[in-house]
């Protein structure tokens, strides 16, 4: 069994899907790029399955099942394709990606910017700390990079989210081995 499929860029079946950062495929992709996802090691994890990550173009994106996905297809959102510099009907590799412990985000900088900017008026005020938590809350299991863009529903605010900086845990082993700074885990 393979763990990547040549796909098609398409178009998300459903607008309200592009608020999840999520790929869509094929049910039937879609499980069979799962069934080669490592079983967790550990047989005492509550964490259920493991989530399918793909690498598409420049960034790993979470993918999720959509029955109105044709076969060989991977769905993404006008942000996602942009930012991975795809256009519709390209043909790319999506590859299983495997995060490993020292993948995991430590910490990230983003900036905030309204998604659709056609009415003129006051600014809209967000509540950082409630965006924060939404946003760990909603994109916990994604993989994350520098320069990605994410559109958001906070609120009912549509946000255009874009990650300027991000940090794993892998680059503060590489800078603690060489003395390069003081973090704490």
């Amino acid at each position: 069994m393979s763990s990547s499929l040549s796909v098609k860029v398409d178009n998300l079946p459903k607008n309200s899907l592009a608020y999840t950062n999520a790929v869509y495929l094929n049910p039937n992709d879609h499980s069979s790029l799962s069934s080669t996802i490592a079983k967790s090691a550990d047989p005492e994890s509550s964490n259920g399955p493991q989530p399918l990550l793909l690498n598409i173009g420049y960034f790993v994106f979470l993918a999720l099942p959509h029955a109105s996905v044709e076969p060989e297809r991977a769905a993404m959102n006008g942000l996602q394709r942009q930012c991975a510099s795809l256009t519709l009907n390209q043909v790319v590799t999506a590859s299983v990606f495997t995060p490993t412990a020292s993948s995991a985000a430590s910490s990230m900088t983003l900036s905030v910017d309204l998604l659709s900017k056609s009415k003129p008026g006051s600014p809209v005020k967000v509540d950082t700390d409630q965006l924060a938590e939404m946003f760990k809350a909603t994109y916990a299991q994604h993989v994350l990079a520098s320069n990605q863009v994410i559109a958001m529903d906070f609120e009912g605010s549509k946000l255009r989210l874009t990650l300027t900086s991000v940090e794993n845990l892998g680059s503060l082993d590489s800078a603690s081995a060489e003395g390069g700074g003081d973090f704490h885990r």
